[in-house]
């Protein structure tokens, strides 16, 4: 290297390096200026930001205290999966056909299977090659068995609290999923005050028994409404108001069994056809067989962040704990992926992972903002970085993913600024005193700093 090119290097970081110090002394002034807001009154707040070139921390502030990160989480679920399992990870479901006119299933987790937002995921292709690929006919009756145990026989994540496990956000996740595991109930609003009438669940679920307690709100009023989760039954209670629109009114929710919903789908192609759960360790030699591969890794979290879909982020944390110990409870596998980051020996210490699941939806979930960021700074390095970049929603004019439940908000990600600087970061709001957009709005102003 030439001693021209060499002192051209040294001064681009010294710039670099003057113009983090510049940005770290604004950042101050910015969270000062933030804790005189009523909105920090009672509330806990972290801020930790590292310059991604040069690797130094350029501002930190309560970087070791664990907290809420609601969908902030799926960024360490991400960058875990693409590390651990690869860019080019692919879910298998294998149906084979038997004797007597019976189907087998044999799912692993995929979260994709029968969703909508992908070409070769959609429920008609997938149905439709099955079809193809058995020859089979409408007028035969045939008994398709789902084995639903691959990951274990929990199906909901530690700590989801009540009001969640109902709704299409809060959807189970087992070996066997299908279109999401959610529907939406459509509802006829009408005059103020009235009860609604439920229409239709639209795809059909025909498992789904609902308790209708809403009644119409006003226009502009939106959906108001909580949907309650029965263990071990069909049922579902919701309550509240929805928004008289149109004398229609739409809510998602989380289907009963996602086994007896591809029931639903599939007897629309072939009539005779049941579906069931059947939990069969080995099928016995098949006269065909038939796989299903999903979309790539790199493809499934693009939606999963951007869309920011719990049902993939579990699905895959279970997928990683059922690779690094062969066990994909819930339990069991946020265990591996502490140990994980743990022994990777980066900086990331495992007092800083309090996990629960792997979407961010249990409110219990605890970690650092130092050790989000960390994740990303490693990322940053890897080979597959620009599947996680790429991913990343647009907050504020920044790469950055967001996260909200009851009293918490936040942001983690990356923005490279006007001068050149690519900042790693990460700001989490626990139990602030106001509104979500006032929390968003103090949070913008200290981000902005980073432009």
């Amino acid at each position: 290297m030439s001693k021209r090119l060499i002192i051209g290097v040294l001064v681009f970081f010294n710039v670099l390096i003057l113009n983090a110090q510049s940005v770290a002394i604004n950042i101050d002034a910015a969270i000062k200026k933030m804790e005189q807001l009523p909105l920090l009154k009672g509330a806990t707040y972290s801020l930790y930001v590292v310059d991604a070139n040069t690797q130094k921390v350029v501002f930190a502030k309560n970087e070791l205290i664990g907290l809420a990160t609601a969908s902030c989480l799926k960024t360490l679920t991400t960058i875990t999966a693409l590390d651990l399992l690869g860019p080019n990870f692919t879910y298998k479901t294998v149906f084979s056909l038997l004797p007597n006119n019976t189907i087998t299933v044999m799912p692993t987790g995929d979260p994709s299977l029968g969703s909508w937002r992908y070409k070769i995921t959609k429920p008609d292709t997938i149905i439709n090659s099955l079809i193809k690929a058995f020859g089979l006919g409408k007028t035969v009756a045939y008994k398709i068995n789902v084995n639903d145990n691959y990951l274990g026989s929990d199906k909901i994540g530690g700590a989801t609290i009540w009001e969640d496990i109902g709704s299409y956000y809060g959807t189970t996740c087992s070996a066997f999923n299908w279109y999401e595991n959610q529907t939406d109930a459509v509802f006829k609003t009408g005059e103020v005050g009235t009860k609604t009438t439920f229409v239709q669940t639209k795809p059909l679920c025909s498992a789904l028994q609902l308790v209708n307690e809403t009644t119409s709100g006003a226009k502009t009023t939106g959906d108001y409404s909580l949907t309650y989760y029965l263990p071990n039954s069909t049922k579902r209670i919701i309550t509240g108001t929805l928004e008289n629109d149109k004398n229609l009114a739409a809510v998602g929710l989380a289907v009963p069994s996602p086994v007896l919903f591809f029931g639903d789908f599939i007897q629309s192609f072939l009539p005779k056809t049941t579906v069931d759960e059947n939990l069969f360790l080995k099928a016995e030699k098949p006269l065909k067989t038939f796989t299903h591969t999903s979309p790539e890794l790199s493809k499934l979290v693009y939606w999963f962040n951007k869309k920011s879909i719990n049902l993939y982020g579990d699905a895959l944390l279970r997928t990683m704990g059922k690779k690094l110990n062969t066990d994909g409870s819930y339990e069991k596998s946020t265990e591996a992926l502490v140990k994980y980051w743990a022994d990777k020996n980066i900086g990331i210490e495992s007092y800083e992972l309090k996990l629960f699941d792997g979407s961010g939806l249990s409110p219990q979930t605890r970690v650092t903002t130092k050790a989000l960021v960390t994740a990303i700074q490693y990322a940053y390095k890897q080979p597959w970085f620009n599947s996680f970049y790429d991913a990343l929603p647009e907050y504020n004019g920044m790469k950055l993913k967001s996260g909200t439940i009851n009293g918490t908000k936040g942001f983690t990600g990356l923005h490279t600024n006007k001068a050149g600087n690519t900042f790693i970061i990460s700001m989490l709001i626990n139990n602030f005193n106001g509104t979500g957009t006032q929390a968003v709005n103090a949070m913008y102003n200290v981000l902005d700093v980073l432009k």
